[in-house]
C-alpha cells in the first residue's frame, strides 16, 4: 500500500498534465483570468465584511458604555429601580444581578426574542477584572445569537451585567455576504463574456497562422499570414512566419529546379549515349568501308603489279586518311563526349564522287559503276562543308 499511493499520485498528476495539455489556450487564459478576478473579489469581500462587522462591534461597545454611565452614577433611588434606559441600548437588551458569588442573583430584564445569553460565573476578582471592558458570550439556547455583554458595579456595591443581543450585528453581516457573493457572481458572469470575447479576438492572428499552414500544406506555397503591425506580438509572430514560409518556399522551389536539372542531365546523359551507340555502329559501319577498300586495292595490285601504282597508293592513302578522321572522332567522343565540330570549308563534290566510283570498280570489277553529270557543264562542283562528312555520306 505504501508504494501504491505515490504511483496513483503520479498517475493523477500525469492525467492532470494531459487534460491541461489538451486544453485550448483561450479557455486556459479565461479560466485563469476567472479565477484570478474570483480570488481577489473574495478577498474584497471578506475584508469588507470583517471590517463591517468590527465597526459594528465597536459601535454596539460605545454605546453599550454609554447606557451603562448612569448605573456608575446611580442616585437616590433604591437597587431595585436602577436609572438604566433600555432605548439607549443597540438592539436587545438583557440585564441581570450577580450575587458576591458570581451567579445569578436575579434578572431585570429579558430580551424579547426569546434567547437568553450564557453568562459565565464571575468571581469577584474575574469580575473586577471585566469591569467596564465589553465581552462576548453566547446563547443558552441552541442556534440562538451571540451577545455582547459588560460588567458595572454600582455605588451601592451591586454587580450587573448587561447583554445586548448581536443579532442585528449578524444580520447586517449576512446581508453584506449574501450581496457581496450576488454582486462577485455577476461580475464574473459579465467578465467571463467580455474576457472570453476579448481572448478570441487576439488570438485571431493564431487562426489565420493555422490556415496559412494549412494551405501551405496542400500545396499552396505563395499563401502567406496577413500582416500586422510590428510592435506587436502577433505582429512579430506572422512576420517570423513569412520569412520561415519565404525560406522554405525558395528551399522547395531550388529542390524542384534541381530534380529538373537533374532530370534534363539524366535525360541528355542518355541521349548522349544514344548517340555514342549510335556513333559507334556507324563508325564500325563506315570503318568496314575504307578498310575494304584498302584490301580490294591491295588485292588488286596483287593480281595487277603493272597497273597504276600511283593512283593506287593515292586511293589508299585517302581512305586511310578517312578512316583516321573516323578514329579521331572516337578519340574526341571518348574524351568529351561528343561529336567532332563540322569543317566548313570549299569541297569539290566532283572529285568525292569521282573517288567513290573508283572505289565501287576496285571494290566490284564485275558491276558497273559509272559517273554521270546531271548537268552539262565541265568544271568542278564545289559546296561548303566537311568532306570526311560529306565523303561518309557518298
Amino acid at each position: 500500500m505504501s508504494f501504491a499511493r505515490p504511483g496513483t499520485e503520479l498517475r493523477r498528476r500525469l492525467a492532470l498534465k494531459r487534460r491541461l495539455a489538451r486544453t485550448p489556450l483561450w479557455a486556459r487564459l479565461v479560466a485563469g483570468t476567472l479565477v484570478l478576478v474570483a480570488a481577489a473579489i473574495a478577498l474584497t469581500g471578506l475584508f469588507a465584511v470583517q471590517s463591517l462587522r468590527t465597526y459594528l462591534m465597536e459601535r454596539v461597545d460605545h454605546q453599550l458604555r454609554a447606557a451603562t454611565k448612569p448605573l456608575d452614577r446611580g442616585g437616590d433611588e433604591p437597587p431595585e429601580a436602577p436609572r438604566l434606559r433600555p432605548q439607549r441600548l443597540y438592539g436587545l437588551f438583557h440585564m441581570v444581578v450577580m450575587d458576591a458569588g458570581g451567579n445569578v442573583a436575579r434578572t431585570i430584564a429579558e430580551s424579547t426574542d426569546g434567547f437568553r445569553p450564557a453568562l459565565p460565573h464571575l468571581t469577584p476578582g474575574e469580575f473586577a477584572r471585566r469591569e467596564g471592558r465589553p465581552f462576548s458570550v453566547g446563547s443558552v439556547e441552541p442556534g440562538g445569537p451571540q451577545w455582547r455583554a459588560v460588567a458595572v458595579v454600582d455605588r451601592y456595591r451591586e454587580s450587573k451585567v448587561v447583554a445586548v443581543s448581536l443579532a442585528d450585528i449578524d444580520r447586517t453581516v449576512s446581508r453584506l455576504v449574501v450581496i457581496v457573493t450576488g454582486a462577485g457572481t455577476a461580475v464574473l458572469l459579465i467578465l467571463g463574456l467580455a474576457c472570453h470575447w476579448l481572448v478570441r479576438r487576439s488570438l485571431r492572428p493564431l487562426g489565420e497562422i493555422e490556415r496559412t499552414a494549412e494551405a501551405i500544406a496542400g500545396g499552396d506555397l505563395s499563401r502567406r499570414v496577413p500582416p500586422r503591425h510590428r510592435r506587436t506580438e502577433m505582429g512579430r509572430l506572422g512576420r517570423a512566419v513569412n520569412g520561415m514560409l519565404a525560406q522554405i518556399e525558395k528551399a522547395l522551389r531550388d529542390r524542384s529546379e534541381s530534380e529538373t536539372a537533374a532530370r534534363r542531365a539524366a535525360s541528355a546523359a542518355q541521349s548522349s549515349e544514344e548517340r555514342m551507340r549510335r556513333f559507334v555502329a556507324d563508325a564500325s559501319h563506315e570503318l568496314r568501308t575504307p578498310l575494304t577498300s584498302i584490301r580490294g586495292f591491295a588485292e588488286f595490285y596483287r593480281h595487277n603489279p603493272a597497273g597504276d601504282v600511283g593512283s593506287l597508293l593515292r586511293r589508299i592513302e585517302d581512305e586511310a586518311a578517312r578512316m583516321g578522321v573516323l578514329v579521331d572522332d572516337l578519340l574526341l567522343l571518348a574524351r568529351l563526349d561528343q561529336r567532332r565540330p563540322l569543317e566548313r570549308r570549299p569541297v569539290d563534290l566532283l572529285s568525292l564522287a569521282a573517288g567513290a566510283v573508283l572505289d565501287a570498280q576496285t571494290l566490284a570489277p564485275g558491276r558497273p559503276v559509272e559517273l554521270v553529270r546531271l548537268d552539262e557543264g565541265d568544271g568542278p562542283v564545289v559546296v561548303a562543308g566537311d568532306e570526311a562528312a560529306s565523303y561518309t555520306h557518298l
